[in-house]
């Protein structure tokens, strides 16, 4: 049995999304303020596309990835 490997570059697109969404709902829950909570989901969404944009651009990438 072998350990599968976790390419966290790969995963980093869905882990800002994830954390986009965090951020979005604590600060709407924390400042309730419709303008900032818009920005903060505005600026984590340019921030994945970034990251997923970044990420595409290299070479190929694969995580928990069986040999068959």
């Amino acid at each position: 049995m072998s350990v599968q490997s976790v390419d966290h570059v790969a995963l980093l697109p869905a882990y800002l999304a994830a954390a986009t969404a965090v951020l979005v709902l604590v600060t709407d829950l924390m400042l309730a303020r419709p303008g900032l909570t818009r920005a903060v989901a505005g600026l984590g969404a340019l921030a994945t596309a970034a990251a997923a944009a970044l990420v595409g651009a290299g070479g190929e990438r694969g995580t928990f990835c069986v040999e068959s």
